[in-house]
């Protein structure tokens, strides 16, 4: 399953992102940030559809904060952003 929004505008700037779940454990992203402004951090929120928690993330290659049972946090997010989230 994909899903894709681009040009969506925020208090920043346009942002977009494509989300594919590559099997049932996991989920890539793309995350176009926003560039007319950048943000603290950005949230990302997703809910397996079994109630499973997030049990790790990457951004860029790199480990990402998981705050929540359902959502990781990107600090000072600039560019084109590659996440991945374990489930």
């Amino acid at each position: 399953m994909e899903v894709r929004g681009s040009g969506g505008e925020t208090y920043f700037g346009p942002a977009g992102y494509h989300l594919k779940a590559v099997d049932a454990r996991r989920v890539e992203a793309e995350i176009d940030t926003p560039s007319r402004e950048r943000p603290e951090w950005i949230r990302i929120h997703l809910f397996h559809p079994q109630g499973k928690p997030v049990r790790a993330a990457t951004v860029n290659g790199t480990a990402a904060r998981v705050v929540s049972a359902t959502a990781i946090e990107m600090p000072n997010p600039a560019g084109k952003l590659k996440v991945a989230m374990e489930f």
